[in-house]
């Protein structure tokens, strides 16, 4: 299976969203990164058919999706970073609803909405109104959603806001294991949450994509620009006004901090390997806050 992006654009009255942006994607996870504003919502509305391009197009297997719409959703599952609830529903009611919205035969949604239940740590919680529910559950729900159609192509925006650190590691697993023979694009502020799953990770600024490749390639760009220092307290604000200065760790007397400088800084320090994170700071900056 393969999804082709090309060259796609979206205008709005002032504001240009996504400038010709172009990508191959292939079975296995993708991560999409960029700062707040880069286009990366607007990309998933589209590939999810919510809106429509102002140019370009979607391929998959070299049709044009536009050609049959209805065919295309039926091999999508979409979690957006804001999911409509019926307040009232129960958690088992909304996924028999959605389950009708995407067509899921009768006789079997049943029984995957049982299986996801389970798999997403739901069970106890399947008669409950969605409107008692913490923000967790209710991403957790979302999830659930957006697998029941057993999706070829899944499309996730911020999918592990407000989940703890235990439902994070299992979507992180889960995902694993279905991206043998799905395409799986994540859309995350979390590097962590894809830098040992994804395939490949796709960096977007200002609407436009500025590289795509692997993880390990990806970082070879940042070789040598990442500095890792023990300093006193009291200098850490004046290296934060010269250098980009991350991960701030306490360290007895002193801090440990990771610096992201094409030239050694001004302080002891010594090279170390970087990090998505590392390479998210070194494109973004402050602009990603």
């Amino acid at each position: 299976m393969e999804l082709k992006i090309e060259g796609i654009t979206k205008l709005y009255k002032h504001n240009t969203a996504l400038n010709n942006f172009t990508c191959d994607l292939n079975p296995g996870i993708y991560g999409l990164v960029g700062p707040n504003g880069a286009g990366k919502t607007t990309l998933l509305r589209i590939l999810a058919t919510i809106i429509k391009p102002s140019k370009g197009r979607i391929l998959i297997n070299g049709k044009d999706i536009t050609l049959n719409e209805d065919n295309y959703r039926e091999i999508i599952g979409y979690l957006p970073q804001k999911l409509g609830f019926y307040r009232d529903y129960t958690v088992t009611k909304f996924l028999n609803y959605i389950g009708y919205l995407k067509d899921v035969d009768k006789n079997e949604a049943t029984d995957k909405i049982n299986n996801l239940l389970n798999l997403l740590n739901l069970d106890q919680y399947k008669d409950k109104k969605i409107k008692t529910l913490s923000e967790g559950i209710k991403q957790r729900i979302g999830i659930a959603q957006a697998l029941l159609n057993n999706p070829k192509i899944l499309i996730f925006d911020e999918p592990t806001l407000n989940l703890d650190p235990k439902e994070r590691i299992n979507f992180k697993n889960i995902i694993s294991r279905l991206s043998s023979d799905k395409i799986i694009i994540i859309s995350t502020h979390i590097i962590s949450d894809i830098e040992y799953l994804s395939k490949e990770i796709i960096l977007i600024q200002n609407g436009e994509k500025i590289i795509q490749n692997t993880p390990v390639e990806i970082l070879k760009i940042i070789k040598d620009t990442v500095w890792e220092a023990d300093i006193k307290p009291n200098s850490l604000l004046e290296l934060q006004k010269n250098f980009s200065v991350t991960d701030i760790k306490n360290n007895g007397e002193n801090i440990k901090v990771r610096i992201i400088s094409e030239k050694k800084p001004n302080v002891e320090c010594h090279l170390t390997n970087p990090t998505l994170d590392d390479l998210y700071m070194f494109y973004f900056g402050l602009e990603g806050n």
